[in-house]
């Protein structure tokens, strides 16, 4: 599954008639084997497209991003409006994509080698989480758990029991300023889309 950010170095259309703008957008838009180096940015006659290709049109603005375009903001805003009611990404049937629910991802993914834990709610030991807050790597949370077994059962025993348990050194993980996402799915190819409802 390809994954792109709102505002992070993707092009934008221009068009002359409604065929024009749906052919630059479906070259402008970063689906898989749908790639362009550069196009020019979103003028009037994007006006005739659907409301979900406009938010794909919009939503993929960099330079500047959507905030800075008249013609975005409106848009923008009226999906960010749907979406707090409730609504889902619309679709955008010119350039094949269904659209999508919403999900949350609040955290960026942990670094490399390492994964995302987090203390379950009315346990007091970690546990592999992909939606954690903190990062630990495999090995540690491993030993951590082997070092906690040891500790529960001698708590059992009553000569010598431990009166600590075992620490577990974690990261805590970097905030995602795109903390929004919506899967879309292209003909067959799925492409993670995430986004921020504030401006820029």
């Amino acid at each position: 599954m390809k994954a792109f950010v709102a505002g992070e170095g993707h092009a934008r259309p221009d068009g002359s008639g409604r065929a024009g703008w749906t052919r630059r957008l479906l070259l402008c838009l970063p689906w898989p084997l749908l790639a362009a180096a550069s196009c020019a940015a979103p003028g009037a006659l994007a006006q005739d497209a659907s409301f979900g290709c406009k938010v794909l049109l919009c939503a993929a603005a960099s330079n500047p991003p959507w905030s800075g375009i008249p013609y975005c903001v409106p848009v923008m805003q009226q999906l960010f409006s749907q979406i707090a009611h409730g609504g889902g990404w619309p679709p955008c049937s010119e350039a094949g994509t269904s659209g999508g629910s919403i999900g949350y991802q609040p955290y960026q993914p942990c670094p490399a080698g390492s994964i995302a834990v987090s203390m379950g709610s009315g346990q007091s030991s970690y546990g592999a989480d992909p939606s954690g807050s903190s990062c630990a790597t495999m090995q540690d949370l491993q030993s951590y758990q082997t070092q906690l077994g040891a500790f529960n059962q001698a708590q059992g025993s009553q000569n010598g029991a431990p009166t600590q348990g075992p620490t577990f050194q974690t990261v805590q993980r970097a905030a995602n300023p795109n903390p929004y996402y919506v899967d879309l799915n292209a003909g067959g190819a799925v492409t993670r889309f995430f986004f921020n409802p504030a401006p820029p």
